[in-house]
């Protein structure tokens, strides 16, 4: 490696002459020198700094040859060890404003500054452009965007003053006005006489006062001077359009700090007093430059994506790109900053997105739209212009020029490319910090929101005032200080001043110039301090340079990060957003479908160059398709390739291939082929079960092999085996009684295999499909039966042992030697309950479930809902329940009048008075009741439990009633059951007379499906048989007997 020897020298002999031996590559640069010598500089404590001293270098002798920065070092200095090299350091000349600067201002700092452009976002600091300037004013530009309405409604409260009126104007900037009558006309020309006649042409003159029909204020008014864009209705304001050539084109300069816009209201505002001195750092202030185009028509534009996206002027960057290439770009920025929008749960992801973004462009003013975008917020159009030139000089750098040519007119057709690229390697950085338990984010933590709004008139701030009531403008607050203008007015907020406001506040609240409530700002001094990020913030790091111009394997990471384009008639199956062609075959976004749309056209796609449209996918792609051979025959169709594992799901398959199992018991037997029975073993089919066909594992419902357990023979003694084991023993036992009964049925479908192939071999052939039909549809219901239990256990087991804890047992279900012969014990009988019991008003029922709104919330359509109910809808669906029109805010709130309702109509308002509490005491035992006294009734079920104090007179038909409501009206059939064992039926008898005592219980029984035995004519059931089991210990003692 060289090693060139440098003598510095000071020209005015500031410092001692001192010799630098300094090694650099071969193919190092002359500026990197530069900046090595200023580094060796800072080691050595020589007072030469890139801010103080420029360094001019010379060969052989401080008169020799001037070395040009740009000139590769080893190429001038072709001798190192003998040729020297001169740094001659000369202090920075400073560059006057042509302003008048006033005495305060001229014993403050001169501030440097250098001009950083996209094109030089990665550039040294020591070869930008730069120029001191001392602390002046910038040309006043007037303030916009103002709105002075409110200030001027609370004035106009107040008794009004004689012969003069108030004004409120700028940033509520108050004054008193002459006007010799209170009419229109007069108060006209006095505001024209003061603030000019062409005044509104910008601005509106709003009156806030009584009028009668002759043009006379019953007081003298109060009049606002406001920006005319601020009373423009949103649906009236123009959105220009890049493709109207009949607007005349102008630039415009933008200048950005690393914090934000410095917006044109902020130019009325001294250096000083705009805080840019504190964003010097020692080597100056980094402004960041960006020549915008805009036309003649009103910037002024409509919120939402679809505005946001548009192709219009300010995306333009400084060369014109094409059609095709600004629908590549805007299309594919939307669908990424929806996908980075999407990784809010993990913030960690949406980090390393912006890293990589911050690595590969280095603007930090497009860094913050990009940030802005992926938030969800509406960037201006300076902010947008900044994003889009910095991506244009960013794909410089990428897109060969053979494809995008020499004009650099088509760049913006490789845009897709470049985020795919962003989202696959933000895969793979990663934090040198981030442990198990540690969350780092530098590049969110230095993007940050500070709130500029005025806390009385709810505008926004620009010259900040703190007070006790939070942030004010100083105009405002100036008004009603001692000496101001309305001091002594009824109108008077008694404002006490605090401590200074916050510099960053002040300043972000100046460069804004007071058109934002609310503003992001980026901090680069915090994410430089907090860097921690293994690649270091070097490019070479992240992406290795050939991948660059692999733009087929680009093009495979877009597919692979959810930007492959989707043909036309793939939409339907695609998620959404998405890319897309349109009729141009130009790049578009797939929203998703419109509800109650015309057949074939309820595609909603969004183009760049128009607007949002629902399309006929089949016209489309059938117009696209001569359109892509020719991307194809010229090479550039690698810029929208369809393609990626998303696309290729939704395409047809080119092959099929099945593969088929035989699992029939046929299989086990023996072959005419030896080498299949290379065993030599032989199952046998009537030691073991047949298979069980694969058809029978699929769709079998939980409540059909409920009901067929239900109606098995033995399910009494099933329940009672459970029942017999303790509390928390009974669901073991259900399991072990679940595989007997499997193992017997397994032997029945033995037997009635061996049934079935006897009467198969014996049935003539003729007779054989009807006589065998009524075996096979047995041998099927059995295989569905056992398939069930065990695909069900554990539900099955719930069900066991639901039902031995709450169901009836009649009578002693163990038998010894000597007792009676129990009778057989029926199902429990269930009495279909009258509508009037189970009806929900109609008020507090969910129009979705039908069910009862205890959990009610309204949604964005006014619609009143179940929220279990509505989040299930929006699972499944982004539609409005109501009438099926595609829904963007699925935000819901809860709506506490219906649920009030629901609480009421619950705890039984309308059937008892004394409505529960949790801490009501239980009332004492009455020797003999009364129509007139209290019950208090305790309901318990396999739900849970409640209790409620009604009056003795209740009949026990408001007793269903209010058992229903208990259980939130979710069970229609059930009965009551009075403890111990005494079934109550919903008529008009009342408690007293059924003999109720308070704190008694009442179990509700409520029924499983078909486990309901119906009650026949003659009010009867019929019998079951009953089987003696008994179970011995050893050979002679019986133990127990059933």
């Amino acid at each position: 490696m060289p090693r060139y020897t440098v003598d510095i020298v000071e020209v005015d002999d500031g410092f001692a002459s001192i010799t630098l031996l300094i090694p650099l590559g071969k193919g190092a640069i002359v500026s990197a020198l530069t900046g090595e010598i200023y580094k060796r500089c800072s080691k050595e404590q020589i007072p030469v700094t890139v801010s103080s001293h420029e360094i001019k270098l010379h060969l052989k002798h401080v008169r020799g040859p001037r070395i040009d920065q740009e000139d590769v070092l080893y190429d001038v200095v072709v001798q190192p060890e003998t040729e020297n090299i001169f740094a001659i350091c000369s202090p920075m000349p400073i560059k006057e404003s042509a302003l008048p600067v006033t005495s305060t201002q001229s014993n403050r700092i001169v501030l440097r500054v250098y001009i950083r452009t996209p094109a030089t976002s990665k550039d040294p600091i020591d070869v930008l452009p730069k120029f001191n300037i001392k602390p002046a004013v910038f040309e006043h530009t007037g303030i916009v965007n103002e709105c002075n309405c409110n200030f001027a409604r609370t004035l106009a409260d107040a008794p009004g003053l004689t012969g003069s009126f108030l004004v409120v104007s700028s940033k509520s900037t108050v004054k008193s006005l002459q006007a010799a009558v209170s009419t229109k006309f007069a108060i006209d020309g006095a505001l024209r006489a003061e603030f000019g006649v062409d005044i509104e042409t910008t601005k509106r003159f709003c009156y806030h006062g009584v009028q009668d029909a002759f043009g006379h204020f019953a007081k003298m008014p109060v009049v606002s001077v406001c920006s005319k864009e601020r009373h423009i209705p949103t649906h009236a304001r123009v959105i220009e359009s890049a493709d109207d050539s009949s607007h005349a084109r102008y630039s415009v300069v933008d200048l950005h700090t690393s914090e934000m816009p410095i917006h044109t209201s902020a130019m009325s505002a001294t250096v000083a007093d705009s805080g840019l001195f504190q964003l010097d750092e020692g080597h100056g202030l980094e402004m960041f430059v960006v020549h915008r185009t805009t036309t003649a028509v009103s910037t002024q534009r409509s919120i939402g994506n679809d505005a946001i996206y548009r192709d219009q002027a300010h995306w333009q960057p400084p060369v014109r790109q094409s059609n095709r290439g600004m629908a590549m770009f805007l299309s594919s920025l939307r669908v990424t900053a929806s996908h980075v929008m999407d990784m809010d749960e993990d913030e960690s992801a949406q980090d390393a997105v912006l890293h990589v973004f911050d690595v590969l462009v280095g603007f930090p003013p497009a860094l913050r739209t990009f940030y802005l975008l992926s938030m969800g917020k509406t960037p201006t159009t300076q902010e947008c212009a900044a994003l889009s030139h910095a991506i244009f000089h960013t794909l410089d750098k990428i897109v060969p020029t053979e494809l995008a040519g020499f004009g650099k007119d088509r760049l913006f057709e490789g845009s897709r490319l470049l985020f795919g690229l962003i989202l696959e390697r933000a895969k793979s950085v990663k934090l040198t910090t981030a442990g198990p338990q540690d969350f780092d984010a530098p590049s969110l933590t230095s993007l940050n929101t500070t709130e500029l709004r005025d806390a009385q008139t709810q505008e926004h701030v620009m010259h900040a005032v703190s007070t006790q009531l939070g942030l004010i403008e100083r105009g405002y607050y100036d008004v009603f200080a001692p000496g101001g203008l309305l001091f002594t007015s009824p109108a008077q907020p008694n404002l006490q001043r605090r401590d200074s406001v916050d510099p960053l506040t002040a300043r972000l609240a100046v460069l804004s110039g007071g058109t934002s409530r609310e503003i992001d700002t980026f901090s680069k001094h915090q994410l430089l301090s907090k860097y921690d990020y293994e690649d270091g913030g070097v490019q070479d790091a992240i992406i290795d340079s050939t991948e660059l111009t692999d733009l087929h394997y680009l093009a495979e990471l877009c597919g692979q990060n959810k930007l492959a384009v989707h043909m036309p008639s793939q939409l339907v199956s695609a998620e959404h957003p998405c890319l897309t062609f349109d009729r141009n075959a130009h790049l578009a976004v797939y929203l998703g479908e419109e509800g109650c749309a015309q057949p074939g056209k309820s595609s909603q796609v969004f183009r760049p160059q128009h607007e949002t449209s629902t399309e006929d996918t089949a016209v489309i792609e059938q117009l696209i398709a001569p359109i892509i051979k020719t991307y194809e025959s010229a090479g550039t169709d690698v810029f929208d390739a369809v393609g990626g594992a998303a696309v290729r799901k939704l395409a047809a398959p080119d092959e099929i291939v099945v593969f088929c199992v035989d699992t029939s018991a046929s299989m086990r037997k023996y072959t005419d082929f030896s080498e299949v029975n290379s065993d030599g073993t032989s199952s046998d089919v009537r030691s073991i079960a047949p298979a069980i066909e694969p058809e029978y594992y699929n769709g079998i419902p939980f409540d059909e092999i409920k009901a067929t357990l239900s109606r098995y023979e033995a399910i009494d003694d099933i329940i009672a085996i459970v029942r017999t084991a303790s509390g928390t023993g009974r669901r073991s036992r259900a399991t072990v009684v679940l595989s007997l009964l499997g193992t017997a049925l397994s032997n029945q479908l033995i037997c009635k295999a061996e049934a079935l192939d006897r009467a198969r071999q014996r049935t003539h052939h003729f007779h054989r499909n009807g006589a065998l039909a009524e075996q096979t549809a047995a041998m099927d219901q059995l295989k569905r039966f056992r398939t069930g239990i065990q695909i069900h256990e554990q539900g099955l087991c719930d069900f066991l042992v639901y039902r031995a804890g709450v169901m009836p047992h009649a009578g002693k279900w163990k038998w010894a030697v000597g007792d009676a012969v129990p009778n057989a014990a029926g199902s429990a009988q269930f009495t279909v309950l009258p509508a009037m019991v189970t009806e929900i008003p109609n008020d507090i029922k969910c129009p979705i479930s039908y069910g009862l709104m205890d959990d009610a919330f309204i949604a964005a359509d006014g619609q009143i809902r179940s929220r279990d109910a509505l989040g299930k809808w929006f699972d499944v669906r982004r539609s409005s329940p109501l009438h099926g029109t595609p829904v963007s805010d699925i935000g819901t709130q809860e709506h506490e009048l219906t649920v009030d309702k629901a609480t009421l109509w619950k705890l039984g308002k309308g059937l008892i008075v004394t409505l529960p509490t949790d801490d009501q005491p239980p009332l004492a035992k009455k020797p003999r009741m009364q129509d007139d006294d209290q019950l208090l009734l305790f309901f318990d079920s396999n739900c849970g439990g409640f209790h409620r104090t009604v009056p003795g007179s209740l009949s026990l038909h408001d007793l269903y009633s209010l058992a229903f409501r208990g259980l939130k009206g979710r069970h229609s059939t059930f009965q009551l059951v009075l403890s111990p064992n005494t079934v109550l039926q919903p008529d008009e008898t009342s408690l007293v007379a059924k003999g109720f005592t308070t704190n008694a219980t009442i179990i509700i029984r409520i029924t499983d499906g078909d486990d309901v035995t119906a009650t026949g004519s003659n009010g009867g059931t019929t019998a079951t048989r009953l089987a003696l089991v008994k179970v011995f210990q050893g050979r002679h003692h019986c133990k127990v007997a059933y």
